[in-house]
């Protein structure tokens, strides 16, 4: 199992990674956000994708004595910890090091977004909600946590789905 887990985990690890490099390197201005959120989004999906192969080929392994809902709950939770845990490490690297200023950016261009579709009173209250998160997600912590639960909830419900196909009873040998 060990071999399956990291082998599809970092698989999806990578392509988050990816999919990453290639939303900074070729959309990195600030006009840009929605489309690397969506492209960050798709990435998710994408990699968690890969926990139903990793199942699969667990299941495959197993043979004759099939797989258990809990056992392969337990091999696609493990395959998903992987790329959430380096998609939290990489969003942490790239705020601390790479773009120090994303946050304000992010929240500069939601603010505007904001003010674009909202009343003036209704934007001044928004405003103040917009402004107490920027100051929470300024943390490398609370970035990483959000960014790794993030991940893995999508993949945790990819974990589900796989887990109810894959699933197999024990084959039973019948004497006649």
């Amino acid at each position: 199992m060990k071999s399956i887990v990291i082998r599809y985990g970092s698989y999806g690890g990578l392509i988050l990674i990816g999919v990453f490099l290639i939303g900074q390197l070729f959309f990195p201005e600030q006009e840009n956000m929605k489309l690397n959120e969506i492209l960050g989004y798709a990435s998710i999906i994408l990699a968690s994708s890969l926990i139903f192969f990793g199942i699969r080929s667990y299941r495959n392994l197993q043979g004759d004595d099939g797989l258990s809902f809990g056992k392969a709950i337990l091999v696609g939770v493990l395959i998903a910890l992987i790329p959430s845990f380096l998609f939290g490490i990489v969003d942490v690297i790239y705020i601390l090091f790479i773009n120090p200023d994303f946050v304000d950016q992010y929240y500069t261009a939601t603010l505007m977004n904001m003010e674009a579709s909202m009343t003036p009173e209704e934007f001044e209250i928004a405003k103040i909600g917009v402004e107490a998160e920027r100051e929470m997600f300024a943390s490398p912590y609370v970035q990483f946590v959000v960014m790794f639960l993030t991940v893995f909830v999508i993949a945790f419900i990819v974990t589900l789905v796989s887990a109810l196909f894959l699933q197999r009873k024990p084959a039973t040998n019948t004497v006649e």
